[in-house]
């Protein structure tokens, strides 16, 4: 067949199928690009991080359980350029406690008697499992749930990419495997803790860096699990600040009533998550509040709850601002030296990562350095006149949905360089980046 003919055969058949030239590619034969930071990737150990970042900079789902004994360490090889199949041939070959199989696309790291033995945790048997929606937070709360671990629909984990989980009744590993497929650039880890009686293996998922794990049993539960209650709870649109402020807070990520205690970073980051209300907070520093008290928030209303953590420390002021919930030193808003009301020239982004977004703020107060741990989650598309640090701050968390801010005194050390607040964007259930300013 001529040239053009084939040409001109591969040209229909992707149209008839859908499948363009880059997704034809298979998956060993893509090059694996830098990490998140535009670094090349370089192996000395073959351990679980290693593979989440490997994962994200090929575009290619992984999965890997952590052979007995110590790592072995090797002379350092870069990965980066070279196919997914050269660079996991090499990290084979640099601890040969390892083979890799493909997997229906997700390339998998065990060692030899992983792969045969039957008894093992990942082949236990499970039922076919059909979610429409879920994120990876709910996902890894499904899998640690059948493995016998505690049922909490909700893991720390702050990627927000949205997919479907569908996967016939198998085994363990290939819900491990569906999960970090249908996402596209997950992976999982599994590894042996014989030293905890109680959690003697953890199953963890990563995003890139970031990465939440959980401590399980290994077996099959006696309860069925209730695979329903992991699908994505509903994304609320941020609205008016009637509709945000009428919002019922749901429970926390353990499943467990929400108790907040004042207006701290933390129980501000409890509260978001438990409402999917983009926040910011400006908090004073660690000192003694008027008084202390803890606060039921779960089956409340996020206003009475704001009202009453305000009540617990008049310092503070909270207002909403186009969806946003913005919690401050009342002296602040009227503050006119204050930080966040800085004036910023505007910017315009069109499908940036969240991290470019926070990196754009950084450069407008001074900081020029790539930011790291802000898990990727879904594109923005910001168009900001020029403004304040704060609306700027707000149009980023406000544009993610699923994000918060606070800006903190710095550190001691960040005050012997110059230094006096500490920036920090975070997403709801885990995961963020920050910055120093002066």
């Amino acid at each position: 067949m001529s040239r053009f003919l084939r040409a001109v055969a591969l040209s229909v058949l992707w149209t008839l199928t859908g499948i363009c030239p880059a997704a034809a590619q298979l998956a060993p034969d893509r090059r694996v690009g830098p990490d998140e930071l535009g670094n090349p990737i370089v192996v000395t150990t073959i351990e679980p991080g290693l593979i989440g970042k490997f994962a994200r900079a090929a575009g290619v789902p992984m999965g890997i359980e952590v052979a007995p004994g110590r790592p072995r360490r090797t002379k350092p090889a870069t990965l980066t350029g070279l196919t997914v199949r050269e660079a996991l041939d090499a990290m084979a070959a640099a601890d040969g406690r390892y083979e890799w199989r493909e997997m229906n696309g997700v390339m998998v790291l065990r060692s030899a008697a992983a792969w045969e033995r039957g008894d093992h945790p990942l082949h236990a048997s499970v039922p076919a499992i059909q979610l429409p929606g879920i994120r990876a937070r709910n996902a890894l709360g499904l899998i640690a749930a059948l493995l016998d671990g505690p049922q909490y629909k909700d893991a720390q984990l702050g990627d927000t990419k949205r997919f479907a989980l569908r996967v016939d009744a198998g085994t363990v590993l290939d819900v491990l495997n569906a999960t970090v497929s249908a996402h596209g650039e997950l992976a999982w880890a599994f590894e042996a803790k014989p030293a905890d009686a109680m959690f003697p293996f953890t199953v963890t998922l990563f995003s890139g860096f970031a990465g939440s794990g959980c401590g399980v049993p290994g077996r099959s539960p006696e309860q069925t699990v209730d695979v329903l209650r992991y699908a994505d709870a509903p994304l609320f649109s941020a609205g008016g600040s009637a509709s945000v402020l009428d919002r019922i807070v749901r429970t926390s990520a353990s499943d467990r009533p929400l108790v907040v205690n004042g207006p701290f970073p933390s129980a501000v980051r409890d509260l978001a998550n438990a409402t999917s209300v983009p926040m910011g907070i400006e908090f004073l520093g660690p000192g003694n509040p008027p008084r202390s008290a803890e606060i039921p928030a779960t089956g409340r209303t996020l206003r009475d709850v704001l009202d009453a953590m305000v009540a617990i420390d008049p310092r503070y002021e909270w207002r909403e601002m186009d969806g946003v919930i913005v919690i401050r030193p009342t002296a602040s808003w009227n503050d006119p030296q204050s930080l966040l009301f800085r004036l910023v020239p505007g910017e315009r982004m069109h499908d940036v990562s969240p991290q470019t977004a926070i990196e754009r703020l950084a450069r407008q107060l001074g900081r020029t350095e790539r930011l790291a741990g802000m898990p990727p989650g879904k594109p923005l598309s910001i168009d900001a006149p020029q403004g304040t640090v704060l609306d700027f701050a707000n149009t980023i968390v406000r544009a993610h949905g699923r994000m918060l801010w606070t800006l903190e005194p710095t550190t001691r050390a960040g005050e012997r360089a110059g230094y006096r607040h500490t920036f920090n964007f975070g997403v709801m259930g885990g995961g963020g980046t920050g910055f120093e300013v002066r």
